[in-house]
């Protein structure tokens, strides 16, 4: 008879906790030990352009051992969506790149109390229409400062009336587009007007037959440098470049810094993003939406290519 009325008990006790965790979302300030979860896609946790970045910013943060981090990865891309709803079931926040779009969707709707992270990418219906919840948060880096620093670093680069290309993700057309063209604009003229400025646009960022037309149009165009907008026909173009000249300034895309006819990358600092986003989580401030990061934040920053010197005003390999 004591061993059923403390069995009812103990009922009673786990139905009144997952009763007040099915009422809204987990409160973060009662877990003990904040579990994250980290799902790298099919490229592995040791891709060296995000995942693995994604992961040595994680131990970082997580130096006073505050946080339980479960790290995993993917085979094959069909099991995305398992393998976050595995870690959703596992986990109170759950941390995924911009391939994952679609299942981030599905599994943040069926977990309200918890809360998914999207890094490099704005979490989008099939209309392309950004979808906003409480607990889905979508991080990018903001693509006008990116353009204005690789335009400031050309302009303190070219000499009087040389040339500088930009190859853009839109159309001239495309209000997003115009702004990236305007912001890289205002970086060369900082420190130098007399360049002439080639604009190319590809609507599809991942053609990579087309952007290589572009390229070697901007080259025909006497253009020493070519910023490349994000994109994933950056690293078609390097592995097809004649040059240089031309001479590129990309995103970081791979380990790209030792490339000949790379001149610098614009690095994204993911450390602080993860950071003041887990926070956020952390402290039950995260309303969702879309946030940008920037220069301000630190977030974004340009690093010159290690085996490159200035001579002259230009960027000259060793």
């Amino acid at each position: 008879m004591l061993r059923k009325k403390f069995t009812i008990f103990i009922l009673f006790i786990l139905f009144t906790i997952l009763l007040s965790s099915c009422n809204g979302k987990i409160d973060l300030n009662n877990v003990k030990k904040l579990r994250i979860g980290f799902l790298a896609d099919s490229f592995g946790l040791n891709e060296p352009t995000f995942s693995k970045k994604i992961c040595e910013s994680l131990t970082e943060l997580n130096s006073s051992k505050k946080y339980r981090i479960i790290y995993k990865e993917s085979d094959l891309n069909k099991d995305y969506y398992t393998n976050i709803k595995e870690l959703s079931e596992n986990c109170d926040i759950v941390l995924l790149g911009y391939l994952m779009n679609d299942e981030i969707l599905m599994v943040s709707a069926e977990f309200p109390e918890k809360y998914f992270i999207l890094i490099d990418g704005i979490a989008s219906d099939d209309n392309n229409k950004p979808v906003y919840r409480d607990n889905l948060t979508s991080i990018i880096f903001n693509e006008n400062e990116k353009a204005y620093l690789a335009g400031k670093a050309i302009g303190e680069s070219l000499n009087k009336d040389e040339n500088a290309g930009i190859i853009c993700v839109g159309n001239k057309n495309d209000p997003n587009a115009r702004f990236i063209i305007d912001s890289f604009k205002k970086g060369i003229e900082e420190y130098n007007k007399s360049i002439e400025i080639k604009y190319k646009f590809i609507e599809n960022p991942n053609d990579s037959a087309v952007a290589l037309n572009l390229f070697n149009e901007l080259a025909a165009e006497k253009c020493k440098i070519v910023y490349l907008c994000n994109g994933g026909y950056i690293n078609s173009i390097i592995d097809n470049l004649k040059g240089p000249p031309p001479y590129i300034i990309c995103e970081e895309m791979s380990d790209l810094t030792d490339k000949k006819c790379v001149l610098g990358v614009i690095e994204k600092n993911y450390k602080i993003v993860l950071e003041k986003v887990l926070a956020e989580a952390e402290e039950n401030k995260s309303k969702g939406g879309v946030k940008i990061f920037g220069i301000i934040d630190k977030a974004i920053s340009f690093k010159l290519s290690e085996k490159k010197i200035i001579k002259n005003k230009f960027f000259i390999s060793d």
